[in-house]
């Protein structure tokens, strides 16, 4: 097949989809300083959540035959920008606090006055068309929590840099919505 670069351009006819243009939505669990827009706007890198089915093997007359077993839903991560508040950092060092009951003293979430449904959250990951505005696509990841709050680099030859952060978050499924706005269970 002969290259066409304009049957190729035809096919890019909104001319592709670009990976700086996106945001990330959530509101942290209540009581953690209130950092959600501060998030949004600090998020510097985060990802569409990829999609994974198992394979069920099953043993037949010395041969295995390969059959689609259970969706799994990968841990998803964010960058995140430090400010010189520590801002996001905080809410998100408290919130694993909460989760690892470190603040409460006690050996379980109740009585400590608090509920295990609270500290999971929807995250919303959309990506945004080239006008700024349009959704093309977004992904919402229910129940997430953070499992990892990654360190944040120091060195004395890091000039004219700004910190960052990493964090990783476990989900138990995401939900996408199309650009006719229904919602699809994954």
């Amino acid at each position: 097949m002969a290259f066409d670069a304009t049957k190729f351009r035809s096919h890019l006819e909104f001319g592709g989809a670009r990976p700086n243009l996106y945001e990330v939505t959530m509101s942290f669990p209540a009581g953690l300083n209130g950092a959600d827009e501060e998030f949004t706007y600090m998020c510097r890198a985060a990802q569409l959540p990829g999609m994974n089915v198992g394979i069920a093997q099953v043993p037949y007359f010395g041969r295995f035959i390969k059959l689609h077993g259970d969706r799994t839903f990968e841990d998803w991560s964010v960058r995140v920008i430090n400010d010189e508040d520590f801002k996001v950092r905080n809410a998100f060092e408290g919130w694993q606090n909460r989760l690892a009951m470190i603040d409460w003293g006690t050996n379980s979430i109740e009585n400590a006055g608090g509920n295990w449904q609270d500290l999971h959250i929807d995250i919303t990951v959309t990506q945004m068309g080239k006008d700024g505005n349009t959704r093309l696509k977004a992904y919402t990841l229910h129940n997430a929590w953070p499992t990892n709050i990654g360190p944040i680099e120091l060195a004395w030859d890091m000039n004219d840099q700004i910190e960052e952060f990493s964090v990783q978050f476990s989900y138990d499924y995401f939900t996408n919505d199309k650009i006719s706005g229904t919602s699809v269970s994954l």
